[in-house]
């Protein structure tokens, strides 16, 4: 599909081209080629995440990292489960635009018992806990919140540098890691369409 789509975009572009007005040419070309970016891009970086940059990511146990509850009490995951973690920080303006995104997703499969959703909180240097618990406690989002003990600890044994980032675990072995793309547009790896397809299969 982004194949045709660019395809195209790139016919177009030159068949503006042969009109000789240059600022009527600039105009059309500039507007296929936005156009044109915003259909490829999303897809390009999902492509990036899920081939060329998924070595160090999937297909690999998943490690054993401190995850707590609020209480402090650790986490446990079923192994009989998919899980999906949704990992974020205090500082991450995306993370809590896409909150409502993912509470929405967990209310689609709500009574699907085979499927577990979890926010997973990363500690930066200046968090008091207590603050990070009720920054997202306080959305009452239907999804489970949960808090990793090391930011050291996620970056190191999972990779994860940019947030929102998202992991989903089946059979104790990573599935799919990056960020969740929630748009239609995006084609290569939808996020939902992950999920469908793990639930599926």
């Amino acid at each position: 599909i982004m194949t045709v789509l660019l395809t195209i975009t790139i016919f177009l572009a030159f068949k503006s081209l042969e009109n000789k007005l240059f600022i009527k040419n600039g105009i059309v070309v500039l507007l296929v080629s936005l156009f044109g970016s915003y259909l490829v891009f999303p897809n390009y970086f999902q492509f990036y995440q899920a081939y060329i940059n998924k070595e160090t990511k999937i297909n690999r146990p998943f490690p054993n990292i401190g995850l707590t509850d609020k209480n402090k009490k650790d986490i446990v995951f079923d192994r009989d489960k998919i899980i999906v973690l949704d990992f974020w920080t205090t500082s991450c303006g995306v993370c809590f635009r896409e909150f409502p995104l993912y509470n929405d997703l967990k209310l689609k499969y709500k009574g699907d018992d085979r499927i577990e959703f979890y926010s997973v909180n990363v500690p930066l240097k200046r968090d008091v806990f207590e603050k990070s618990v009720e920054m997202i406690e306080e959305y009452n989002y239907s999804f489970k919140n949960i808090y990793a003990v090391s930011e050291k600890e996620v970056s190191e044994e999972l990779n994860i540098y940019a947030f929102p980032n998202i992991v989903i675990v089946k059979n104790d072995t990573i599935v799919y890691q990056g960020h969740p793309s929630y748009e239609k547009i995006v084609v290569i790896d939808n996020f939902k369409n992950i999920i469908k397809d793990l639930l599926n299969n």
